[in-house]
């Protein structure tokens, strides 16, 4: 059984190797032939176009001989118009005289000859040759042969000479003269030795940049005049037949001459040119050849891997699966996550219509870090996620937002101040007791509800209702539920009207920077300072950020009130130097859309930082964003441009510990509800003593927040703690105040009220 399973895939390999091959040698093939082919159409595309040349040629010789022979035969039949009005009466002298005339004016004729029965009268010529010619070597020896060619003009050919002339004699019928006493003669002619072989030789001069050569083919198909091999070479052939009408005809016959013509280098490719064919052809068969390597190669690679490429493919696609689900879902507790809840948000996702909204915050779930460590936390976390997805229909989503808040999303509107059915489920669902090894762990809640009547649809508004409801809720305490009702609904609009007066603030100006001094443990001396920042309201006065910072939120402005406070901070630290004052470090906080800002990078590039002194507070809680790009980018920029990473408000968010390993902070913050009240609680000096031992461990700085007074430092400093920031050495201060400040007690110890 086992060798079947095996022999299976062994021919399935075998059969797809023959089959490679035959593809390749039929691509092989098809290449070589398409090659063959397309060389052999290019070469009769060539001769097509050669042979269409080579015509033109041949069309440009005739027309230039026909031209030189019509003017030829035009002052022939002048000459003889003369001497006709003279009655014959023409001298020797007087016939010389036209002869240079004519001569003069046309030097393809060689001769001139008046003749009748008796012989030749007078002659005249610029060629000696020529004048024998007709004297001696035409083919008419008696001069009646010659003058009974009265009847036209004709064009009579001879053999060519051995000196490679070739003369042609046009003979045109004159009148009989009246002076019988002189010349007497029945008829008689006058006859024209035209040099053929010049008038040739210069029309092939003017044909060499055709890069043609052609001869000229006389009746009996030899060539008269030109390169025998012309005619060897198939040439291209042009019949030299013409005709003067008038009152004595002149013609060429069509069988007389042949005008024929070859391509100087031949038909088709020169050689050169078909080296570059077969170079063509040869490559095309190499890569043919590759192909067929290359198939039986990827054949074989595949046959050994095709077991793991199936195991890869299974691991890509669980992976794909498991990225697709984790890009809106939370992946400790299994439910939505914030970027689903920005999708929804948005109107991308969900049902339209009218829907309820609970906001649940699991109460004091800090404690159970605290207490039973952050593992044990996730366990929670993710036993509330399960419970939450089994009470809950196909109707309701819920969604982790943030480290101990969730939102239950459900579809459809209730009555206010009515409880909805499916609240008791969820409440069950988180309140009900978590084992944790020994321990049961008890948890509160504290809900906020927002209902979305029809046409009451602003999602971002009614998640801003939900926090309302839900911070009234806190008021109360562990257990509340609150509906957003009128009340709130004035306190929203307050909000918003804060908001739209916000954006004013910020276009104004009226954004401003406080400043609240950091003291060493040690000597109670000032080690740097926390920039926080300011409304300067034009009617309510200077506004703490409690006032304001909700409407900032719930306009999406807090990242461009960090870039504002960070810019102004380091205006005023410049403007402390300016004036001698030294501060020797200087912390900003930064929320997570700033540091979720794109910009952030190239606003840290502009900026004139102070090397070492510049530390960005941010909330433990921004860990839970650590998969966002650009947060890492922009804390992997902070950290290059010298800034230093601090935990604000350590020890109230999901997972301390955590922000420690991942977030690799300078120093951490001691949230002031923690330090409240070490003056009386023993376990809470402790819980502070294992912060410290903690942050000794990994090489932290501690900075204990809400120093209320001297008591509160003397324990912290028993505790270990190295830096103080609160009341019991000062309230922030304005720029100018904490200048005055920093000159008094920037060299010497602090004390406090």
């Amino acid at each position: 059984m086992k060798t079947g399973n095996a022999s299976g895939p062994t021919q399935r390999l075998r059969l797809r190797k023959r089959i490679h091959v035959l593809i390749g040698l039929l691509m092989f093939a098809v290449i070589l032939v398409a090659s063959l082919l397309f060389g052999r159409w290019a070469e009769g595309t060539r001769v097509a176009e050669q042979r269409a040349a080579t015509q033109r040629v041949l069309v440009h010789v005739r027309e230039h001989a026909l031209r030189s022979f019509a003017n030829i035969a035009a002052l022939q039949h002048g000459i003889a118009n003369v001497i006709s009005e003279q009655d014959g009466e023409v001298s020797a002298p007087a016939f010389s005289r036209l002869m240079e005339d004519f001569l003069g004016r046309n030097s393809d004729v060689a001769a001139e000859a008046l003749v009748d029965r008796d012989g030749i009268h007078f002659s005249h010529g610029v060629n000696a040759a020529a004048l024998d010619w007709l004297h001696h070597g035409a083919p008419f020896q008696d001069p009646r042969a010659l003058v009974d060619h009265h009847a036209s003009l004709s064009l009579i050919t001879s053999q060519g000479r051995d000196n490679g002339e070739f003369f042609l004699a046009l003979v045109q019928s004159l009148a009989p003269s009246r002076l019988q006493d002189k010349v007497a003669p029945e008829r008689r002619s006058l006859v024209f030795v035209v040099n053929v072989a010049a008038l040739f030789a210069r029309l092939a001069n003017e044909i060499a940049p055709f890069n043609a050569v052609f001869v000229v083919i006389d009746a009996d198909g030899k060539v008269v005049l030109g390169s025998l091999s012309v005619q060897d070479n198939d040439p291209e052939l042009l019949p030299l037949e013409a005709s003067w009408p008038g009152p004595d005809e002149l013609r060429l016959l069509p069988a007389d001459w042949v005008l024929a013509a070859v391509p100087r280098n031949g038909w088709g490719f020169s050689l050169l040119e078909r080296v570059g064919v077969y170079a063509v052809i040869c490559m095309s068969a190499a890569v043919a050849f590759s192909a067929v390597i290359l198939a039986l190669y990827f054949s074989w690679v595949r046959g050994r891997s095709n077991d793991r490429l199936r195991d890869s493919t299974s691991a890509l696609s669980s992976r794909d699966r498991r990225l697709a689900y984790l890009a809106d879902h939370d992946e400790a507790t299994g439910l939505k996550n914030y970027a689903y809840l920005e999708q929804w948000r948005n109107g991308q996702v969900g049902d339209r219509g009218p829907f309820t909204l609970f906001l649940i915050d699991i109460h004091h779930f800090k404690n159970v870090n605290l207490t039973y460590g952050p593992d044990t936390g996730d366990r929670v976390l993710a036993t509330i996620g399960a419970r939450l997805r089994d009470v809950l229909d196909e109707d309701a989503i819920a969604v982790r937002i943030g480290g101990d808040k969730f939102l239950v999303i459900f579809s459809g509107a209730i009555v206010e101040g009515a409880l909805p059915p499916g609240l008791q489920a969820v409440v069950t669902a988180v309140e009900q007791p978590v084992a944790a090894g020994e321990h049961l762990i008890r948890l509160g809640t504290i809900i906020g509800i927002a209902v979305a009547a029809d046409g009451d649809e602003n999602r971002t508004e009614m998640l801003g209702r939900a926090d309302i409801a839900l911070a009234r809720g806190a008021m109360t305490g562990r257990g509340s539920i609150c509906f957003f009702d009128e009340a709130m609904r004035m306190e929203s609009a307050r909000i918003r009207q804060i908001a739209d007066e916000i954006v004013a603030a910020i276009e104004t100006d009226q954004i401003d920077v406080f400043f609240q001094p950091q003291v060493s443990a040690r000597g109670y001396r000032v080690s740097g300072a926390e920039a926080l920042v300011r409304w300067r309201h034009p009617e309510r006065g200077i506004l703490a950020p409690a006032v304001f910072m909700p409407s900032v939120e719930l306009m999406n402005l807090t990242a461009r009130i960090d870039a504002i406070v960070l810019q102004k901070a380091l205006a005023y630290l410049r403007g402390f130097e300016q004036s001698g004052l030294f501060l020797p470090r200087l912390s900003v906080n930064v929320s997570g859309p700033r540091l979720s800002s794109p910009g952030l990078f190239e606003d840290l590039e502009m900026l004139d930082l102070p090397a070492g002194r510049l530390g960005f507070e941010v909330l433990e809680s921004v860990y839970l964003d650590e998969g966002n790009a650009v947060m890492a980018r922009n804390l992997a920029a902070a950290r290059a441009h010298g800034i230093d990473i601090e935990v604000d408000d350590f020890g109230t968010g999901f997972a301390s510990i955590i922000s420690l390993l991942r977030l690799r902070p300078s120093r951490l913050k001691i949230d002031r509800e923690l330090i409240a009240p070490i003056v009386d609680d023993e376990v809470q000096r402790q819980v502070i003593a294992a912060i410290v031992d903690i942050a000794r461990a990994r090489k932290v700085g501690l900075v204990a927040e809400g120093v209320e007074t001297l008591r509160h430092a003397e324990i912290l400093r028993d505790i270990g703690i190295e830096t103080f920031q609160g009341f019991a050495f000062s309230k922030p201060l304005p720029a100018e105040e904490f200048a005055r400040y920093l000159a008094v007690h920037g060299t010497g110890p602090v004390f406090g009220p």
